[in-house]
């Protein structure tokens, strides 16, 4: 079962040759294979999320190409100012509860899933042997894919928030995101 995007198969780890759009998280752990960060543990049926998540900022379901569906808990927002931390993570959480987030987000998946598919998508394998891992291949999985670009749109859609709320741009440090997708990679 597939927990966090960040939480990878052992079978391969995907790098991107271009830079990604402006608005990603740094030190974001995503979820998908294609992102790194850190895992959540699954024990059969029991969901263990990590301890931000008992406060998310914002929660969401949305579904991949396959038709199962991803519970994301997005949260643990730090700042470069901690004095402005707090009411960062207010004015995101009001925008979460007051925005239809899977609404806004999916129109803009084709973009970033584009983008993806522009750059070189290298699958390495546990001997160490680099190959091709795009559209067509073997190691391509969809939905991975869509994971990643949805989370990717919702990144740059933050970033718009943070600049429409007037916060500075540098603010925002770092955040998580964490899923857990019942029926994938099981």
């Amino acid at each position: 079962m597939a927990l966090d995007d960040a939480s990878s198969t052992a079978k391969r780890e995907v790098r991107k040759s271009r830079p990604t759009r402006r608005g990603l998280f740094v030190g974001l752990a995503l979820s998908s294979v294609l992102l790194a960060g850190a895992g959540v543990a699954v024990a059969t049926e029991l969901i263990e999320w990590p301890d931000w998540a008992a406060d998310p900022t914002g929660a969401y379901t949305f579904v991949l190409p396959s038709g199962v569906s991803c519970d994301v808990k997005f949260g643990n927002v730090l700042t470069y100012n901690g004095e402005r931390r707090d009411e960062l993570r207010a004015d995101l959480k009001d925008w979460f509860e007051h925005t239809d987030i899977v609404a806004e987000v999916t129109p803009l998946v084709d973009d970033f899933i584009e983008e993806s598919r522009a750059g070189t998508n290298i699958v390495k394998l546990d001997d160490g042997t680099e190959v091709d891992g795009g559209v067509g291949t073997e190691y391509y999985d969809a939905d991975d894919e869509y994971r990643m670009a949805f989370n990717k749109a919702l990144n740059a859609l933050v970033y718009d928030e943070i600049a429409r709320l007037g916060y500075p741009d540098d603010l925002l440090m770092s955040s998580e995101s964490a899923s857990v997708c019942p029926g994938r990679d099981e």
